[in-house]
């Protein structure tokens, strides 16, 4: 990444209570070799553009403001907390299959074609860990979690800045998208 370029990706915040609640749930996680996700980092990601010319933001942010006014605010129920091992092992906060949710992504790939994986399930989820290449997925006992009360509300949508540091990355708020309302 050169000083013309930022490393941009489109999230969808979560509450401050339910922040809250997985930063103690974090902390159950902190016996295992694990790198955990900062509580202030915790977000669902909708789309990840990568390395973006500073020059193109202007556009990218006109088109994702008309995307928004097509897509009508929607919620997200949390699921549970599950081991998942695809390129890597990682621990998420699942939520069910939402249709709103999966056509915004779509959307947001059709606009900003990437190469990650085609033909996938649309499944918003919060990374919580990733294991280190050194801890097996059999020696990590996930304590339980209630969510069922956490439902997420989605009203807008937030493109960040995503800078790589040695302790993780650390993320920058661009600006925020309301999506349509609800008349």
């Amino acid at each position: 990444m050169t000083q013309d370029t930022k490393r941009v990706f489109l999230a969808i915040t979560i509450p401050t209570h339910l922040k809250t609640k997985l930063a103690r749930y974090l902390k159950s996680l902190n016996k295992y070799n694990l790198r955990i996700t900062r509580p202030e980092n915790l977000h669902i990601t909708a789309h990840f553009l990568g390395d973006v010319r500073v020059e193109h933001l202007v556009n990218i942010a006109t088109i994702i403001k008309f995307l928004c006014t097509e897509i009508t605010p929607f919620t997200l129920n949390p699921k549970g907390v599950e081991q998942i091992e695809n390129r890597i092992k990682t621990i998420w906060v699942t939520f069910k299959k939402s249709t709103p949710y999966k056509n915004l992504v779509i959307s947001l790939e059709t606009e900003f074609p990437s190469n990650k994986q085609k033909n996938r399930d649309y499944i918003a989820h919060i990374m919580l860990a990733r294991f280190k290449k050194s801890t097996s997925l059999k020696n990590v006992e996930l304590p339980n979690f209630q969510l069922a009360d956490n439902v997420v509300h989605v009203h807008e949508i937030k493109l960040f800045e995503s800078i790589l540091g040695r302790d993780g990355p650390a993320y920058n708020l661009i600006e925020t998208f309301k999506l349509k309302d609800k008349k």
